[in-house]
């Protein structure tokens, strides 16, 4: 797995761009550090709401197909999580999805876009792209 958040030339609103590619019969456990300003988010980013979303890219206005967020942790297979932690230079997202929940992913692009909202309901959006789901061998059933 290999997912990056970068500044760049995307047409977006959000403050950074995600891209990358994720196994799609595998597990996704992957930690994303965000900084603003070369240091860790300001705030208490680990009481916000944090959502990650997954829509396909070859259809126009596609619905979601996978949503993490870290309030309910609970993706199509009930066990998906997002996570964040607060470090003194940086702050971690944590993302664990289970294999089970990759396996029903067609290979091809997505959109994926990364958002917070704070206690006073200040919804910032932080990361917007396009990732690509490969169609690996399945090795577990």
């Amino acid at each position: 797995m290999s997912t990056v958040i970068s500044r760049g030339s995307l047409q977006t609103a959000a403050r950074g761009i995600i891209s990358g590619t994720i196994a799609g019969n595998a597990s996704w456990y992957e930690d994303v550090d965000i900084t603003e300003d070369g240091t860790a988010v300001a705030g208490t980013p680990t009481g916000w709401e944090w959502r990650l979303i997954l829509r396909d890219a070859a259809i126009d206005d596609a619905t979601t197909i996978l949503t993490l967020t870290t309030v309910d942790n609970a993706g199509p297979s009930g066990i998906d999580t997002l996570t964040i932690s607060q470090g003194s230079t940086a702050t971690t997202l944590q993302i664990r999805v289970p294999y089970t929940s990759m396996q029903g992913l067609d290979p091809g692009d997505y959109f994926i876009d990364l958002a917070s909202k704070d206690t006073s309901d200040r919804v910032i959006a932080w990361a917007h792209g396009k990732i690509t789901i490969t169609d690996e061998p399945a090795l577990f059933s």
